[in-house]
């Protein structure tokens, strides 16, 4: 077999050859480039609902002690607990906004806060005077609503990121 006709074919097209080939080249790393953005922003998101599960699970757990110090009538930890509860939910509202938050998570955000509000004005008052009965059962009502809120917030965002999966 003679490739006398072969391989002056390749040295005459030694440039076309060379452009089809960089191209194919640049193809495939332009495709692989695609496909690791597309999983670095899979990756983000992923990240990012896990944070706001974070910071639910933060706010549900401090509704949770707002309970106990509650019940033990402890009104200056109390109202230092409702504050943190407003301002976890405040700070969840602001961040994650209605990009990441349907309306009901939203609503739920905002109704917990408040009945940590209704809490923290009872807690300041008691400091001076104790709360008639019924103050307090106010009081424990607002406490296990803002934290069947935030219960529900959390599981429902875990359970996005568990069928994410």
């Amino acid at each position: 077999m003679d490739w006398g006709p072969s391989w002056q074919a390749l040295h005459n097209n030694w440039g076309n050859i060379a452009s089809v080939a960089g191209l194919v080249v640049s193809a495939f790393t332009l495709w692989f480039a695609k496909k690791a953005r597309i999983a670095a922003e899979d990756a983000k998101a992923a990240a990012r609902r896990q944070s706001l599960i974070d910071e639910l699970q933060d706010a549900q757990k401090k509704a949770e002690d707002l309970g106990a110090y509650l019940h033990q009538q402890k009104w200056e930890i109390v109202h230092l607990r409702s504050q943190e509860v407003i301002t976890s939910c405040s700070q969840i509202l602001l961040r994650w906004g209605a990009e990441s938050l349907s309306t009901a998570s939203h609503k739920n955000l905002l109704r917990a806060g408040q009945q940590s509000g209704s809490i923290a004005q009872i807690a300041i008052r008691a400091l001076r005077t104790p709360p008639s009965n019924r103050e307090f059962e106010d009081m424990c009502l607002a406490q296990q609503k803002a934290l069947k809120l935030l219960s529900f917030e959390a599981a429902s965002f875990a359970g996005i990121i568990e069928k994410a999966r």
